[in-house]
């Protein structure tokens, strides 16, 4: 019988995060960035994702579209335990997950039904030859006409030295003994010491080198195992993956990167001399890959395009949206990083956008009139403020987005605890500092005064065995400073968090009660 794990890492469980690139309505906004109908999620819709690990941001979907059905699969019975204890818990209707490998699901199609979107986060570049080929085959399978799929992986150029880096890191790990966390630390110490050696490839590429170490030795551990002592991992080149998507009638729309997908005609202007010589579409993304050096790709497929959106049907989509200002401060300067460097927004226009939605959720149709500014400059700022996390779209909220609230800021201690909350007025999802978490649970069992809280935070931090870090990174250990300690942060939490947590829902008036 072969390995269940086909080469993939099995002994270290993957991370707990949340993934908003792939949210419905994030998804759509890039689709329509790009003139395509996007899916219908006012009424019912179908979501997969393969490869969903824990399945949080599926878990996070779930209780904020109750009109959608979502799907999970993962082969690791450790994840899929855990997450099916929370939808249990939290009592969510309308989200199933399999532990299944991808092998089976293509052997067995009536397991699922056919969907509108289908999705994999990262994992194409980390499974086998065959598990790709049978990712496209589920798509192929089970992808309806008009339906969209989401495929981010590794890519080249960007991963040309790092590439290497991840052959040293799996062939040199076999030098030690220990679980993948153990080895993956040996391994790092003995690359810091190749690193001084100045030899060879570590003089040659030492820039390239040194950049992608860094970024390793400060990555979470469960995914630098994920990620490098992968037998199988493998970077792609964007066209290799995108004629295997063509071949089962996949179209290629674009990244999943709502600002970049918007403002993908702004290219400077060295870049632009060669680019417009290229005529075919997949050449021409992969040129730019070599210019802006991309690692990472999330690429969106269509199955089949029809009529293409007019830019009044653009307007309508984006401008009949009722917005909120999202962020505690309004900055003074408004600078975002696209593909191709950095966009500065005109200060007068952002800022003013801003202050009226910190005001008052009204749409961006509404606003712009008010503000006498173009629909079309309205359309660029709303989406640059939305992908950079200072608007959110208001919405009718869903009740299930309490309950799942409210069991994580009861468990957030717990092993394994999220930090993630929804915004129930827009669907957003943030993470937060955990203690954070904690003042909220008290809030929502009814204890109020600041010095409870202190009292209650304290308690429940010795129970759990969870230690606060001095200034110096040390754990507290002495009781007079750990209550300073958690002064410090119940003085934050007043000023910067609850004054938003009361703007979009997390905190109500029947919470402070």
């Amino acid at each position: 019988m072969q390995k269940w794990m086909e080469g993939y890492v099995s002994d270290i469980d993957y991370t707990l995060n949340y993934y908003r690139m792939l949210d419905p309505e994030y998804i759509n906004s890039c689709l329509v960035s790009y003139d395509i109908k996007p899916i219908d999620i006012d009424e019912e819709f179908t979501y997969c994702e393969l490869g969903c690990g824990y399945g949080l941001s599926l878990l996070f979907f779930a209780a904020m579209y109750p009109q959608g059905k979502f799907y999970g699969i993962d082969y690791n019975p450790t994840h899929i335990a855990y997450i099916n204890n929370i939808v249990k818990k939290v009592g969510l209707k309308n989200i199933f997950f399999y532990e299944k490998s991808f092998q089976d699901v293509v052997d067995e199609p009536s397991l699922l039904p056919n969907f509108d979107f289908i999705v994999f986060h990262g994992i194409y570049a980390w499974v086998n030859d065959n598990n790709r080929d049978n990712l496209v085959k589920i798509c192929y399978q089970h992808l309806k006409p008009g339906g969209v799929v989401y495929n981010s992986y590794n890519t080249k150029p960007g991963w040309l030295v790092a590439e290497v880096i991840q052959k040293m890191i799996i062939n040199f790990s076999k030098e030690f003994v220990g679980d993948s966390i153990e080895k993956i630390k040996k391994v790092i110490d003995l690359l810091e010491e190749l690193e001084s050696s100045n030899i060879g490839f570590f003089k040659v590429y030492k820039a390239m080198f040194d950049r992608k170490f860094e970024n390793i030795k400060s990555s979470n551990e469960h995914y630098v195992v994920h990620e490098y002592l992968n037998e199988e991992w493998k970077a792609l080149y964007f066209p290799e993956v995108a004629q295997k998507m063509k071949e089962v009638k996949l179209d290629y729309v674009g990244i999943a990167e709502l600002s970049n997908a918007y403002l993908r005609h702004i290219i400077p202007k060295d870049m632009a001399k060669y680019l417009s010589e290229i005529k075919d579409d997949i050449n021409y993304e992969f040129l730019k890959d070599l210019f802006v050096i991309k690692a990472f790709r999330k690429d969106l497929y269509v199955r089949g395009i029809s009529n293409k959106l007019n830019k009044y049907e653009k307007y309508k989509y984006f401008l009949n949206k009722k917005a909120i200002y999202i962020k505690n401060v309004i900055p003074d300067e408004f600078n975002f990083k696209i593909d191709v460097g950095k966009l500065e927004g005109d200060k007068r226009i952002y800022k003013s956008i801003c202050e009226e939605l910190n005001y008052t959720p009204q749409t961006l149709y509404e606003l712009a009139k008010k503000l006498n500014i173009s629909n079309e400059e309205m359309m660029q700022a709303s989406i640059l403020l939305f992908d950079n996390n200072y608007i959110g779209f208001y919405t009718k909220t869903n009740q299930k987005i309490f309950e799942l609230n409210r069991y994580i800021v009861e468990n957030t201690l717990f092993e394994k605890g999220i930090s993630y909350l929804i915004y129930p007025n827009c669907n957003c999802v943030n993470k937060f500092d955990k203690v954070f978490l904690v003042f909220l649970d008290a809030l929502n069992k009814g204890i109020k005064e600041k010095e409870k809280i202190i009292d209650y935070t304290k308690r429940n931090l010795m129970l759990n065995g969870f230690t606060l870090l001095d200034d110096n990174n040390n754990p507290i250990k002495d009781d007079k400073k750990l209550d300073k300690k958690i002064r410090e942060y119940i003085i934050k939490w007043e000023k910067d968090i609850l004054p938003i947590w009361k703007k979009v829902g997390i905190v109500t008036k029947k919470t402070l009660r």
